[in-house]
């Protein structure tokens, strides 16, 4: 199958207004958020493809970015540029689906959740496993490694790991930096009830104490916890969330239902990015090209920001599609002229 990777520019109208040479960009968003939607940011080496997107991205302190995906390679790694440098986890491709990256030491680490193999691993950047930790065994829901189908996993600044067992059983589980369970809840303790596929949980540091955000994605809302688990809040209004990304003062929430939420400190929603407004084509992986429309998203699963505030976004898509095409579309960026704010969606 051939697949491509698309790029969305933030760019502001002054500096639109000056390239005459080039095509009408696609624009989306407005004000600080606004982004041009541009094609064929990266490509990958033949004989390697993507396979099905249903990954998500993360960004390293040199910039370099990690999809994983369902190809041969559970993590592909591209250069700021878009320039692929290696891939790496065939054993642990299929079912490689929520990652974070965090800093350990003088290292960086790179957490992945496995549903297929029941449990969340952490690798280093070059793809060697570092640590495993398998099902909860401890937590009386649970009954078999076939219970637990972790979509993702956190970490906190104390090395305390969080999962979301969002094709599981639906809870979230908090274990130790050595990986023992500390503790366990679905969201019925909380006024705003069970979880439904809880798919995502992100830590928000914006405000101290830092909270627990689970994206309760079948509920269409985030709830939000302390890092010990009593309920905190909830917030009403999205369609599928996917998955809590952090980046300074901006939350931002792909969301399966074809767009991407932006959230400030206080969780009101500043701006929607490539809202699909045919209702037939957000969540389906089976839109057929022919029928991909730039500056729309169909199915976005993940999100993340580089340090220059280029925000990389990641629209999930089957096996069967002949192409996949990973952009960027920008999120805000201070200073005048322009900002090369952008966003990673693969599709």
């Amino acid at each position: 199958m051939m697949r491509h990777l698309l790029l969305i520019v933030s760019l502001s109208m002054a500096c639109a207004a000056d390239d005459v040479a080039t095509p009408a960009p696609v624009l989306l968003g407005e004000g600080a958020y606004h982004n041009q939607w541009l094609h064929d940011w990266a490509k990958l080496p033949a004989g390697i493809t993507y396979g099905g997107t249903h990954g998500c991205v993360m960004v390293d302190s040199k910039d370099r970015i990690y999809v994983n995906t369902e190809g041969k390679y559970a993590v592909l790694v591209f250069e700021a540029n878009g320039h692929f440098i290696t891939g790496w986890g065939e054993e642990f491709t299929k079912a490689a689906h929520g990652m974070c990256l965090v800093k350990e030491g003088d290292h960086e680490v790179i957490w992945l959740a496995h549903f297929g193999l029941h449990r969340v691993i952490a690798f280093s950047l070059d793809g060697d496993v570092l640590q495993s930790i398998p099902w909860p065994e401890q937590a009386t829901a649970y009954h078999s490694p076939n219970d637990f189908k972790p979509t993702s996993v956190a970490v906190t600044p104390n090395g305390e790991v969080y999962v979301a067992d969002g094709y599981g059983l639906g809870w979230v589980h908090r274990f130790s930096a050595a990986g023992v369970l500390i503790h366990s809840w679905n969201g019925a303790e909380g006024k705003a009830g069970i979880f439904k596929t809880p798919h995502d949980v992100g830590i928000d540091t914006r405000t101290q104490p830092a909270r627990v955000v689970a994206c309760d994605r079948e509920n269409h809302r985030l709830q939000l916890f302390s890092l010990d688990g009593p309920y905190l809040d909830v917030v009403e209004g999205l369609r599928r969330p996917c998955k809590a990304i952090f980046h300074g003062n901006v939350l931002i929430v792909p969301d399966l239902a074809g767009r991407v939420t932006i959230v400030d400190p206080a969780y009101h929603v500043v701006v929607e990015l490539g809202d699909n407004p045919d209702v037939a084509k957000r969540a389906n992986d089976n839109v057929p090209p022919d029928q991909w429309k730039d500056g729309e998203f169909t199915a976005p699963h993940g999100a993340n920001e580089d340090s220059l505030g280029r925000g990389l976004e990641h629209d999930r898509a089957g096996d069967q599609a002949p192409e996949d095409h990973l952009g960027r579309t920008a999120l805000p960026h201070p200073g005048p002229g322009w900002s090369a704010s952008c966003a990673l969606e693969l599709r």
